[in-house]
């Protein structure tokens, strides 16, 4: 479990944040909570723990006040398996929205794959089957899929290609040139 990035008001500075890059982790779970950092996922595999029904694969709980700048989060071009996204702000003195921006990723859970409480989500070229926002807004939805993941054998994104043609379909055009 990774978790605890503590920021003391006195020692704040614009710009802090927490990135995994490049990353594959297996049987986890990601826990940060911090007043003053800002997260990112990139190009990364991480699976949630196995045999946990209804499990998070990612927890973020960032809080601040209204002298502090609201922090995001972002997910791009990586898979989330076997355990839910979960987004809580919490908010002291009702400060902005947090910006959560999603884009280029697979999210794969049996159940809930998305759950956002307080941030305004901007979800672009994503695989996911539930989207869930209180507190907040779709800001942008764009080109998403709900439709089964094709991942391969190691768990990452397939390369995507053309659908397969339908036989009968190609038969009929042959014909009707004849």
């Amino acid at each position: 479990m990774l978790s605890n990035w503590i920021c003391y008001s006195q020692n704040f500075d614009e710009g802090n944040s927490i990135t995994i890059r490049q990353s594959r982790l297996e049987n986890t779970r990601i826990l940060p909570q911090s007043q003053c950092h800002s997260m990112a996922i990139r190009n990364s595999m991480i699976t949630s723990r196995a045999g946990n029904l209804n499990d998070y694969a990612v927890i973020w709980s960032p809080y601040w006040d209204t002298t502090t700048t609201p922090q995001s989060f972002t997910v791009v071009g990586s898979t989330l398996r076997g355990g839910s996204l979960f987004i809580e702000i919490e908010e002291v003195g009702n400060p902005p929205q947090a910006l959560v921006k999603l884009q280029n990723s697979v999210f794969e859970n049996d159940g809930a794959e998305i759950l956002i409480n307080g941030g305004d989500v901007f979800a672009i070229r994503n695989r996911y089957d539930s989207l869930t926002i209180v507190n907040g807004s779709l800001a942008q939805n764009e080109n998403n899929l709900n439709a089964a993941p094709q991942l391969q054998a190691r768990r990452s994104p397939a390369p995507m290609r053309p659908a397969a043609r339908n036989p009968l379909s190609l038969l009929s055009a042959v014909r009707a040139r004849a």
